[in-house]
């Protein structure tokens, strides 16, 4: 299971570590961005990396501190409110890409029509097959000590024409999912939509390009939040927009691969310099509604979060946490 780590200390710290930080590493390099003093809703950044930077750049602010060999992190050194955990993808671990009446998503379509697009022509169709092994993977989770554990939600799995009737089998794993975590003290942290647009809704208008998909995505978020809301507390609505326009839409290397004509994509019948907005629009409006549907009718039942998870830094809201 490809395992991303992440960390949050009041509200929000993010932390990478790179698996190639290994006992293989002659040396560990620890930089923090955070600062020795703490405020209330502070971003601040780590990210730990193998070997030896060629020439160590002088920090402005953030503290560089080169560690042992083979020496890791430890929990004593962070507060106790310092949460670790891991992030994934749907598309990336899921696999089962077409059992119990999951739909295709645009990535599988992406993946099965234009494989020369992908470096060595591999898919999600079985990927990590957390969709059979979650047990495995949750267990791993704990034993590794992760406190959280962001995944996503794939739309085609619960709905796989996008929209209309749900799909019971795939409500049935993200709750088995969710149950599995909570029984071994891990928070889920949910994310409702991660690239993986169904694959129906592109063929009939074009996906995020058409301004259908808003109200498409909020039926699909009003299925998750009444089918998970009662044991989840941290929703995000998107997994950084801006990569997806930028890749999809621009340059067309990410599903559905579109570009302008006489660029190099899988799909050169776009617009890159109209599409990624037009897509990026179509997002931010749908966010709204459903951050608006989730404050009027989900929020005060459940004290829950809705978040919206971005790039960069952290924007603090009155009652929403942005992450940009």
């Amino acid at each position: 299971m490809a395992l991303l780590a992440a960390a949050t200390l009041n509200p929000t710290t993010h932390l990478s570590l790179r698996s190639r930080a290994g006992r293989n590493s002659e040396n560990l390099w620890l930089r923090s961005a955070a600062s020795s003093q703490k405020s209330k809703g502070r971003f601040c950044n780590l990210t730990v990396r193998a070997g030896t930077p060629s020439k160590p750049a002088e920090p402005i602010g953030p503290v560089f501190t080169k560690l042992k060999p083979w020496q890791i992190p430890k929990r004593d050194w962070f507060d106790k409110d310092f949460l670790f955990g891991a992030s994934t993808s749907a598309y990336q671990i899921e696999g089962a890409w077409d059992e119990d009446g999951k739909g295709p998503s645009t990535w599988d379509h992406f993946c099965h029509k234009y494989p020369e697009r992908i470096s060595d022509r591999t898919n999600g169709d079985v990927a990590a097959d957390s969709y059979h092994l979650y047990e495995e993977d949750v267990k791993a989770l704990k034993d590794m000590g992760m406190k959280v554990y962001r995944f996503s939600i794939s739309w085609s799995r619960i709905l796989p024409n996008g929209t209309g009737e749900v799909n019971q089998a795939g409500i049935d794993y993200y709750n088995n999912l969710i149950n599995s975590l909570i029984s071994h003290d891990i928070v889920p942290y949910v994310t409702i939509w991660h690239w993986d647009t169904p694959q129906a809704l592109e063929d009939k208008y074009g996906g995020f390009l058409d301004l259908q998909i808003v109200d498409d995505y909020k039926q699909f978020a009003k299925v998750c939040f009444e089918s998970f809301g009662d044991r989840v507390k941290n929703w995000f609505t998107f997994n950084e927009p801006h990569t997806y326009c930028c890749f999809s839409y621009g340059e067309g290397i990410h599903a559905p691969g579109r570009c302008s004509p006489g660029m190099d994509c899988a799909v050169p019948e776009g617009d890159s310099l109209r599409e990624p907005y037009t897509a990026g629009h179509h997002i931010l409006l749908a966010h709204a509604e459903a951050v608006e549907m989730f404050r009027t009718h989900y929020n005060m039942v459940h004290k829950q979060r809705e978040r919206y998870t971005l790039s960069r830094k952290q924007v603090t809201t009155s009652g929403m946490h942005l992450y940009i």
